[in-house]
C-alpha cells in the first residue's frame, strides 16, 4: 500500500470518527430520551427543576445516574406541563 492512500484511510478514520463524537453515537447518554424531550419541546431543564422545587444543580446531578421508570414519567409529565404553559403563553401574546 502506497503511503498516500495510507494517509488517506488515516484522513478517512478521523473524519469518521469526528462525526461519530459530535454526533454522540459514540457513547450511551444516561437519561438521554428525557433530555431529548425537554430538548424538543423547548424546555429547559432549569424550568423543569423549579417545577420540581428543586435546584437545576440538583436535576443534572440526578439525571446522571439512569431514573426509574416512574421518575421518568414523573419528568415526562412535568416536560409536557411546561411545554403547554409555554405554548398558553406564545398564544395570548399573539392574541
Amino acid at each position: 500500500m502506497t503511503s498516500v492512500l495510507k494517509n488517506c484511510i488515516i484522513v478517512l478514520v478521523i473524519i469518521i470518527f469526528i462525526i461519530i463524537v459530535e454526533r454522540g453515537l459514540c457513547c450511551v447518554t444516561k437519561n438521554a430520551d428525557i433530555k431529548s424531550l425537554a430538548k424538543s419541546k423547548g424546555v429547559y431543564l432549569y424550568e423543569v427543576a423549579k417545577k420540581l422545587g428543586i435546584r437545576d444543580t440538583k436535576l443534572s446531578v440526578l439525571l446522571r445516574e439512569e431514573l426509574s421508570d416512574k421518575e421518568k414519567q414523573t419528568l415526562t409529565d412535568i416536560i409536557n406541563a411546561v411545554a403547554f404553559e409555554k405554548e398558553q403563553e406564545r398564544n395570548t401574546i399573539m392574541e
